[in-house]
């Protein structure tokens, strides 16, 4: 029995432990590049301020320039392929049917024949006579380039808000033409909108080969050095940053160049760790000329990314190929390169791609490869934005609230502490140092999670407090009754914890199963709410349980305590 207790004693403290150690980073300063830097508890906009937006996006414009160059596109390869026509003109309420005009029969059967080949999946004909065709979009493909174009701006509106130089920004989708951003402890919020509402600028660039990489750390450590700078420190963001790099850098780096970055692999953001390249400023070619970016499996299955240009573009990609063949080119979305793919040769087609190397980690490379997609197609199109509401909530409203849901959480808990030695004396001690830990546990789980603590989340933990002693309060129960039949105290202990597991797990898994529900339905505060509910009660049942039963079964077995003697009821 002993040895057995002995055992628990060390999962407890191991336990222990590890809750502190993932709960530190919020007393501690780790590294920037550090992972424990990353993990720690974010006060949400209710508690710290900051600035709530609603965007609107402009999905039905973005997809009337589609159809718009769709139509060009399609001119110019029938013709490309010898397949003579009268015209391709936008028509329509919307103006996204395309109505090609094939001037007879027999034009319209090779015409046809072309879309079966190459647009099988992407147009539907809803209208057809020998003189014209008239083709949709099909219902399927219209969703997905509404689902590209806010994800495209969500992409763009993250490069303005990392810019910016929020830590923990909020960015997600709202319905299928909405975005909703928080950006917490934001004070300059015209800024952050002048931020959000530029256009992104994407530009495939010529890496030059002209400065070896050893010099060019070398000189920007120098340079930085010297001007007495560094990305991040003193609120120095990336674009102000790159600037003044440059300049310092101008004498040095040959003509009609400039420095930018790219985020290396293992880091979380560019002041963790970041490559730099010297590219060419002569390219004509940017996201302008992209006409579609996707993820597609290459002949090993592994995924890459496919990209697809206009006419115009086409010919750019080929002149720009041919003069880094042997190199690399970069693609920069907003001066930080997302890709740089090495080119062996001039590629003359109206489609390339970007492969991924040695992929270790499918999921890893599936979501590098969304990633890089979706920044091509941020570029590519963007979606121009509308506010539609604007909050800015004080940091003294934020204080306000957290003080005064600290005080009532704070108020709570005592009650039950007391409750519980009131009732239960010594076992009712036991039951508020497990409730202790059950609260320390949530929170370095929530650490751990990086998840954001707002007042929703706040309400949880109350509640938490509440019901996490609800267990004890039927285990105490149990071992009453156990010692009413007259057995010993620790087999009323040990048949008290048995019997009462049952109940306690149908009862927690019916809430947590609660709490899954409101996470997949509920909007951020309610599933903040449901997550803080959710880890304290699975908490809970650690430590009601477990933790409970060593600290009794040391105080019955070794002090012989009689744990229930100083009970009020």
């Amino acid at each position: 029995m002993l040895s057995s207790l002995r055992s628990r004693w060390i999962v407890v403290i191991l336990t222990l432990l590890l809750g502190a150690f993932w709960l530190s980073p919020n007393f501690m300063n780790y590294e920037k590049d550090s992972v424990l830097a990353k993990n720690k508890i974010i006060m949400g906009l209710d508690i710290q301020g900051g600035l709530h937006l609603v965007m609107g996006v402009d999905v039905e414009s973005v997809i009337q320039e589609r159809a718009a160059r769709q139509s060009k596109d399609l001119s110019q390869q029938l013709k490309d392929d010898g397949i003579q026509i009268q015209g391709v003109q936008v028509v329509g309420d919307k103006k996204t049917e395309i109505e090609i005009l094939t001037g007879g029969a027999a034009n319209k059967a090779a015409v046809e024949k072309y879309l079966a080949d190459r647009y099988a999946s992407t147009f539907q004909v809803v209208q057809s006579s020998d003189d014209n065709i008239l083709l949709q979009y099909f219902e399927a493909t219209m969703m997905e380039m509404k689902k590209q174009v806010v994800g495209q701006a969500i992409e763009v509106i993250r490069n303005r808000i990392d810019e910016f130089g929020v830590a923990e920004p909020s960015i997600s989708a709202q319905g299928s033409d909405r975005i909703l951003v928080q950006l917490p402890g934001v004070k300059d919020a015209l800024k952050a909108k002048e931020l959000i509402n530029r256009t992104a600028r994407l530009d495939f660039r010529v890496v030059s080969q002209e400065v070896p990489g050893d010099k060019l750390v070398a000189m920007i450590e120098e340079a930085e050095t010297k001007g007495n700078y560094k990305l991040g420190e003193n609120d120095l963001h990336y674009a102000a940053y790159l600037k003044k790099l440059n300049a310092d850098l101008e004498s040095q780096l040959p003509k009609n160049t400039k420095v930018v970055f790219e985020k290396l692999e293992s880091a979380t953001s560019l002041e963790a760790g970041k490559r730099p390249y010297v590219v060419m400023l002569d390219s004509k070619l940017s996201g302008d000329q992209l006409e579609d970016a996707a993820v597609r499996p290459d002949e090993m299955g592994k995924p890459e990314v496919t990209f697809s240009f206009t006419v115009e573009g086409r010919k750019l990609f080929a002149e720009l190929t041919a003069r880094a063949a042997g190199g690399l080119i970069a693609i920069v979305l907003d001066d930080v390169i997302k890709s740089a793919p090495r080119v062996e040769r001039e590629i003359d087609s109206d489609s390339a791609r970007i492969t991924l190397g040695n992929v270790r980690d499918y999921q890893a490379a599936q979501d590098e490869a969304s990633f890089i997609a979706t920044a091509l197609r941020a570029g590519s199109l963007p979606a121009a934005l509308e506010q539609l509401e604007e909050r800015t909530v004080g940091p003294s409203l934020g204080a306000d609230s957290i003080a005064k849901a600290g005080t009532a959480a704070m108020v709570g808990a005592i009650a039950v502490l007391l409750f519980m030695i009131f009732f239960y004396g010594v076992s009712g001690v036991v039951a508020d140092i497990a409730l202790a830990m059950n609260i320390f546990f949530t929170f370095a789980i929530l650490t751990t999670l990086g998840a954001t603590l707002t007042l929703p989340g706040v309400a949880g933990i109350a509640l938490t407090v509440g019901m996490a002693v609800d267990a004890n309060i039927i285990i105490f129960e149990r071992i009453k009754e156990e010692l009413r039949k007259g057995g010993t105290t620790a087999l009323a202990l040990k048949d008290g914890f048995s019997n009462a597991f049952s109940s306690i797990f149908d009862s927690n898994l019916t809430t947590v199963l609660t709490c899954v529900v409101l996470m997949y339905y509920g909007t951020g505060p309610i599933r903040g709410f449901a997550v803080t509910l959710m880890i304290g009660i699975i908490s809970s049942m650690f430590t009601a349980v477990f933790v409970s039963r060593v600290i009794l079964d040391t105080l019955v077995t070794k002090f012989n305590i009689n744990i229930l003697a100083q009970k009020k009821g």
